[in-house]
């Protein structure tokens, strides 16, 4: 992990020296939960739906999604995820603060009633391919480590590259490496989270036979080989709660 340090001291260094233009990172919330007896999706989409009328009238910048595992295994056995974004961490902080005050507090209640929650963590998102309209979809992770020839600039280089490729095959997805944080359990030893996003299960799969059936997986190889290695990959159904409007 000293490579990771080295690589997260970098990227705090440049997010403090582009405070002026749009931060290269921005903060993800991750909770992991199971349903108390009874319970299910609908339920927690329910009590969702009432907080998202708390966090519009409250002003909350903060995107949210209900992730339902699609293809897993033991090693992932949790319920149901609930994941948040806000453009910084003092916007996190404050949406965080917004549901320890007033109607938040009764919200958090029904949430509990719904859920158990086993972990609450931090990470920092640093976007590789952006999608332009945020809603309903599919996400897909892996665990990645970086190789020792890797540098943050490499990375950067390597991304602009695969994103040109991208363009030229008409891929349509996002993609993103999630850099661990706060409350990260001991167990995990990677790196980071490699992060890919279709819009539905038909463009996920129209995304794997690219990778599979049209060369992608080489030309990735090709691009990122000698700095980022990957494993365990594993798809969810990811259902917005809420998405702000784009000014």
């Amino acid at each position: 992990m000293k490579l990771i340090t080295k690589l997260i001291a970098i990227v705090m260094l440049a997010y403090s020296l582009t405070i002026s233009a749009a931060a290269p990172f921005f903060p993800m919330e991750a909770y992991s939960c199971n349903y108390n007896e009874g319970k299910d999706l609908q339920d927690y989409l329910d009590v969702s739906e009432d907080w998202k009328d708390y966090a519009d009238d409250s002003g909350m910048a903060y995107n949210s999604w209900v992730l339902t595992p699609h293809y897993y295994s033991q090693d992932w056995d949790a319920d149901v995820y609930w994941i948040g974004f806000s453009p910084t961490w003092e916007q996190l902080a404050e949406a965080q603060q917004s549901m320890t005050v007033g109607k938040g507090i009764k919200l958090n209640e029904r949430f509990l009633k719904v859920v158990s929650c086993d972990s609450h963590s931090g990470w920092a998102i640093d976007n590789i391919r952006s999608v332009a309209d945020l809603g309903d979809g599919v996400l897909s992770l892996s665990d990645c480590n970086l190789t020792e020839e890797a540098t943050f600039e490499k990375l950067l280089a390597a991304d602009e590259k695969w994103n040109a490729m991208l363009d030229e095959s008409g891929f349509e997805g996002g993609l993103a490496r999630w850099w661990p944080g706060v409350g990260i359990t001991a167990e995990y030893t990677y790196d980071f989270l490699f992060a890919s996003i279709s819009d539905s299960l038909v463009a996920a799969g129209k995304n794997v036979d690219q990778r599979v059936n049209g060369g992608g997986n080489a030309r990735a190889r090709e691009v990122y080989g000698d700095l980022v290695s990957c494993e365990n990959e594993r798809t969810y159904i990811a259902t917005a709660t809420r998405v702000m409007a784009s000014e």
